[in-house]
This record gives C-alpha cells, sequence and structure tokens, in this order.
C-alpha cells in the first residue's frame, strides 16, 4: 500500500479536508485503533499480520467514510486491488467503531422518537447533515 498518509499530512488543511480529523486528532484516534486492531488480530486463529495495522490504513478508512470515494478510487490512490480494499474496510472498520464506542452517543428510543420528522417528498427522516466544507472570509 503507497504511503499517502505520510504525503497527505504535511499539508494540514488538505488533511482535514479528507479526514475530517486534524493530524494530532488522527494520531490520538490511531493509537485507539491500533491497540483494539492488534488485540483481535491476535485472538484469531490466523497468523496476525500487524503491518497491516498503519496510519495508511487508518487513513484509507477514515478517507472512505468522509468522501466514500469508489473502491476503484481508492485503489488508484493506495495502490492496491478495489478486493484489498474491501477486505481492508470490511475488516477493520469494527475495530475503528470499538476503538471509539466511548465517543459515540446514541439516543434513547424515546429520544430518538421525538427527533423524527414527516416531510412530504421523502417520508420520516430524523435529519440530514452536509458536511461541506466552506471558506468564509476572515471576520475584520
Amino acid at each position: 500500500m503507497k504511503n499517502i498518509y505520510a504525503e497527505a499530512v504535511t499539508t494540514p488543511n488538505n488533511f482535514v479536508s479528507v479526514t475530517g480529523l486534524t493530524p494530532i486528532t488522527f494520531e490520538e484516534v490511531y493509537q485507539q485503533f491500533y491497540a483494539v486492531a492488534t488485540e483481535r488480530l491476535y485472538t484469531t486463529s490466523r497468523r496476525p499480520h500487524l503491518r497491516l495495522v498503519d496510519r495508511n490504513l487508518l487513513f484509507l478508512i477514515i478517507h472512505w467514510l468522509r468522501c466514500y470515494p469508489t473502491y476503484s478510487q481508492l485503489s488508484l490512490l493506495f495502490g492496491v486491488s478495489p478486493g484489498q480494499i474491501s477486505r481492508h474496510i470490511r475488516g477493520f472498520l469494527p475495530d475503528l467503531e470499538q476503538s471509539l464506542k466511548s465517543e459515540i452517543k446514541w439516543p434513547s428510543l424515546m429520544e430518538f422518537e421525538q427527533q423524527v420528522a414527516r416531510h412530504p417528498t421523502i417520508g420520516n427522516f430524523i435529519g440530514s447533515i452536509d458536511d461541506t466544507r466552506h471558506k468564509i472570509q476572515r471576520p475584520g
């Protein structure tokens, strides 16, 4: 896998744009992710491939979650086959979820029902998030 992380981290603004995280926050998440992923790999019956669990793997998963590129696009970017991209995402996404479990707060069923809205065209929905970044002029 190409070392895309090393290239991306050199330009913090672009890094934030493709991951949604600052390099410092990414490093904190990586430490948690690495601990969970390596622990899981040691508990499997197969030989653990710890060299897979690097910053590029986490960068791949977070970039996929943030921008949702196709596996073919990720394949071109990271220099591995689309099948390998798929296996990395399916195999390690649960580890990322587990490592960030304390950060994720789901609403109770009552809170969830209070947030449901009805729209004539799209039906019931909770909300929508537009994660597009817009640069604004600094107040002056």
